[in-house]
């Protein structure tokens, strides 16, 4: 089977939610060994093989990222799946469904990043992953609030008795324009006895900014000699990047049936980028003064510096109660600071005597989510299992720019249930509900219902009904800010008269997935599906008519629907071939206006082939196409890009890996689309597991 979704039995065992009696000897093997292909927890919250499990869901290995050569999520999710992911990493969605619609987990935790998702894929290192899943199709039963598209829940590798560990470093860069190039290192350390393991993970990355010659046709407010109106600099096609991450953690095992977790995460990021500033008007103030005022500019050269940090703590503990009853209960915090200012490239050339001077448009912003979640998992009968739970998100949104640095809290809390049933041999059924409420005095129910019926050895039947929703975020209600175009921002809070009305979707989707053996060396496989989503009173930045001058705020404004079909297949010629082709149909339009949804392509395919010539030596070749896709203001080009990777293991060094690679190696342009694409992208590096 295609190593994309195959899972090796130790990598079940370390699955996130392992069984407790794993820390312990037994004298039978781990249940885990048992359960047949792969494992997965994202879909229901418990442990589920994939092939019983109705939402249709993507899993990604350790492999497939190592041989992918990424660094972060992004660059995972435009290798290895059929999900739409931009060249920048901002621009994603799942069926239609954006980046804000979606909920990003790293072993089942929230992580807190800004209201808008900015960065948010290209923030998760993914060096020390052990596989990443992806649910596509709303949630909120299991996850609650934002689960409106879709989940992707990051799980990070977790380490047995005695040592191991990894550490990596590769570099990258492109042969053609100017910048862009990337070096990258990764360390992971664990292990420790059977009843105490312990785990450190430290990533680093760094890039330098994709930059090409560019010309700013500067337009001032009023004719003056003290502004050229031409400036010559080298813009910024993707920023440049310094992302540090470090995660430690410690498990104990005190008896035979309770497990306590503690985990500790530090993030740090600077991002900068030089750019033309064009935002229309209001034009921006300069430092030049003509007639007693100061002249204003658009269209000028611009630098943007952001400094993001977020902090992680989690404790969990899992105690089995008996053996049909395990409880288990997590608290914890991820909080992000950022800081983000505008200023002029060349600041004398406008008037200042420092950049400091010259800064507009700041943001000064910390978000907190704190999380108490309790788990109830029953098992009454050999085919039942009973999940009940209770959720309570404490979110804060603070805003240092204002005097008073005013802090808004709110509060969502919710309980749910399911019930997964093996009604026979052949059919499963998993279903559930949730209610939750908030101190916004919004509250929602939401449901969800799938089976999976074998239709015989080679042929598994999945249906499922599922709902989401989506509270108004705190900074939809209360934002008061001026932004880098001049125009004022406002909450919905401040607009006399209106109220915001919680996100919702409804998706019905229908599959067919089954294993084939075409002959005695070819084994296939394939994945088949059809859905149907609707998206109600989508929250958009819209203007705000209400008020004395021209600002923006925060609406209910689209109804949109989604439609389309996946396919998956894969076949391997054994010993030395496998081939996979993942694809993406889709028709999403806003309902109201019968315009596309942007970020949402037509057609999203991934075409590989994975070929190992020889034991040491592993070749990938990757065709990704992306059809043509509206960005929220115009269209962007189709495109294909086609990537090389190759992996040399040599036998008389065990453990080490040389790796290196080719991106977008017919080195494809266009003008739109690819923007952010340095061109043809050469990269290599080193592995070494222990």
């Amino acid at each position: 089977m295609p190593r994309r979704l195959t899972l090796a039995g130790s990598i079940l065992a370390a699955s996130t939610a392992a069984p407790l009696v794993a820390a312990q000897p037994a004298p039978s093997a781990p249940a885990t060994e048992a359960l047949p292909g792969v494992t997965v927890t994202a879909p229901t919250r418990t442990q589920r093989s994939i092939e019983r499990t109705p939402a249709a869901t993507e899993v990604i290995t350790a492999e497939a990222i190592q041989r992918s050569g990424a660094t972060m999520l992004d660059e995972v999710l435009r290798s290895e799946s059929s999900l739409y992911t931009g060249p920048d990493g901002n621009a994603f969605s799942i069926r239609g469904g954006g980046r804000t619609d979606i909920i990003y987990l790293i072993d089942g935790r929230r992580i807190r990043g800004t209201s808008g998702r900015g960065y948010a894929l290209n923030r998760i290192p993914v060096s020390h992953v052990e596989r990443i899943e992806i649910v596509k199709g709303p949630g909120s039963v299991a996850y609650g609030s934002d689960a409106v598209a879709g989940v992707i829940n990051v799980i990070t590798r977790k380490p047995g008795p005695g040592l191991e560990g990894s550490a990596a470093i590769d570099t990258g860069a492109p042969t053609d324009g100017q910048g862009g190039q990337r070096d990258h290192g990764a360390l992971y350390v664990g292990g420790g006895s059977t009843d105490t393991r312990w785990r450190l993970l430290a990533d680093a990355m760094s890039r330098d900014a994709y930059a090409e010659p560019a010309t700013a046709e500067i337009d001032t407010s009023r004719d003056t000699d003290q502004i050229a109106d031409t400036y010559d600099f080298d813009e910024d096609h993707r920023e440049g990047a310094d992302v540090y991450s470090l995660r430690a953690g410690v498990t104990h095992w005190p008896t035979r049936d309770l497990r306590l977790d503690l985990e500790a995460g530090l993030l740090d990021d600077e991002r900068e980028r030089a750019y033309t500033f064009e935002r229309s008007e209001p034009k921006i103030s300069t430092g030049v003064q003509e007639g007693g005022e100061r002249v204003k500019a658009d269209a000028f050269p611009a630098y943007l510096l952001e400094e993001s940090r977020r902090r992680d703590l989690a404790a969990e503990a899992e105690w089995l109660a008996t053996e049909r009853l395990e409880l288990r209960y997590r608290l914890y915090e991820s909080r992000f600071e950022m800081e983000r200012s505008n200023t002029f490239l060349d600041p004398h050339a406008f008037g200042f005597e420092t950049r400091a001077a010259s800064e507009f448009g700041p943001r000064d912003v910390t978000l907190t989510d704190r999380v108490n979640d309790l788990q109830a998992t029953w098992r009454p009968s050999e085919g039942h299992t009973v999940l009940t739970g209770f959720e309570h998100t404490a979110q804060g949104y603070q805003d240092h720019e204002l005097p008073g640095d005013p802090e808004y809290d709110q509060w969502v809390g919710g309980v749910f249930a399911q019930h997964e049933w093996q009604a026979t041999e052949r059919l499963d059924l998993v279903y559930g509900a949730r209610y939750d409420d908030s101190s916004e005095g919004v509250d929602n129910t939401t449901l969800q219902a799938g089976s999976v019926y074998r239709l015989h050895p080679t042929a598994r039947l999945r249906a499922q009904y599922a709902e989401g929703f989506k509270v108004p975020e705190l900074r939809s209600h209360f934002v008061d800010t001026t932004g880098p175009s001049g125009k004022r921002v406002l909450g919905a809070h401040f607009i006399e008269g209106v109220e915001l009305d919680p996100e919702r979707s409804r998706n019905y989707e229908l599959g067919l997935a089954g294993e084939l053996a075409l002959a005695e060396s070819v084994q296939g496989r394939y994945d088949l599906g059809v859905f149907y989503t609707e998206f109600d009173d989508r929250i958009t930045k819209t203007k705000a008519a209400m008020t004395d001058q021209a600002a923006l705020t925060f609406r209910n404004v689209d109804d949109a629907r989604a439609q389309g079909a996946e396919l998956d297949l894969g076949l391997a010629l054994e010993p030395a071939l496998e081939l996979q082709l993942a694809a993406t149909y889709l028709d999403a339009v806003d309902r109201d206006t019968g315009d596309r949804l942007s970020d949402a392509p037509e057609w999203n395919a991934v075409v590989s082939a994975l070929w190992t010539p020889a034991e040491p030596i592993e070749l990938q070749l990757r065709t990704r196409y992306v059809d043509e896709v509206y960005d929220g203001t115009e269209w962007q080009d189709a495109y294909t890009l086609t990537s090389l990777d190759a992996e040399y293991a040599p036998a008389a060094w065990d453990g080490l890996a040389l790796q290196g690679g080719v991106d977008n190696l017919l080195d494809s342009d266009n003008d739109s689309s690819l923007y952010a694409d340095p061109g043809r992208f050469v990269r290599a590096g080193i592995r070494y597991d222990f």
